[in-house]
């Protein structure tokens, strides 16, 4: 059962494409974990939520790592 279509943010393209700047969506995120860390069950979106914030900082890491060791492109 493939579940990636709805469990996939779906924002690379954005991203890639400079439609949300990454600032944007880490807002957002943190607005929505404020959210429902209010609510009745807050665990499993607050951990969702944490590990997607999470994995936008490393993309972030790794595009500047990118940027600045262009040779990592072309060297194993």
């Amino acid at each position: 059962m493939n579940v990636a279509p709805e469990r996939c943010s779906r924002l690379s393209y954005d991203l890639a494409w400079g439609t949300f700047s990454l600032r944007t969506v880490v807002r957002r995120t943190e607005a929505r974990r404020t959210e429902v860390f209010t609510g009745a069950d807050p665990t499993q979106w607050e951990r969702s939520l944490r590990a997607f914030k999470s994995r936008l900082y490393w993309h972030a890491h790794f595009i500047q790592k990118l940027e600045s060791e262009v040779e990592m492109e072309y060297v194993p």
